[in-house]
């Protein structure tokens, strides 16, 4: 949680998708979203300096998502790729904004790009739903995937700062089951 006076911002999003047409092997759909920050200015209270925080652990410069989905019948599979840029640790030195800052500050933490998979099964909806388990999966939602599937590391610096923007827990593999009424 942070708390300013005033934050002003500059930048831009933008996402693009697009589905292709149906083959007999199935649909794809590739989506694409990006985030730029120019500036993150902020002013801890009225009056005092602005800084800059962009390309910090406040705000980063660029993040970025890249799937590809694919259905065929009641299959569906989609493989996710997720990109956030390097970044400074928290700054710590003295400044005007921090006067009894400690000089451990600054230190840079890497880029990361992590892949996630899914995998997915509709068992549709059937007036009637037959009798037993049958009826128990009718108009279920079947899916198994993975976060971060080759388990990979999240960025460190040797101060012992990790990224806050990964997941410390690192591969997150899970089974979802939903049901329509």
């Amino acid at each position: 949680m942070i708390n300013f006076s005033t934050v002003s911002t500059t930048g831009f999003d933008a996402q693009v998708s697009w589905r292709l047409p149906a083959r007999r092997w199935g649909e794809l759909t590739p989506t694409a979203n990006v985030t730029f920050t120019n500036d993150f200015l902020t002013q801890i209270a009225p009056g005092s300096a602005s800084t800059n925080a962009i390309d910090t652990q406040t705000a980063l410069k660029w993040r970025g998502r890249a799937s590809l989905l694919w259905k065929r019948g009641n299959w569906n599979a989609s493989v996710t790729g997720r990109y956030v840029h390097s970044y400074l640790t928290d700054q710590t030195a003295p400044s005007p904004q921090f006067p009894a800052g400690s000089g451990l500050d600054g230190a840079r933490i890497s880029s990361e790009l992590v892949w996630d998979v899914q995998l997915g099964l509709k068992l549709p909806f059937v007036a009637g739903g037959g009798e037993g388990p049958r009826r128990w999966l009718n108009g279920t939602q079947w899916s198994v995937g993975a976060i971060n599937v080759l388990d990979r590391l999240p960025p460190w610096h040797s101060t012992g700062y990790y990224s806050r923007f990964s997941d410390p827990r690192m591969r997150f593999v899970y089974v979802q089951i939903r049901k329509s009424l």
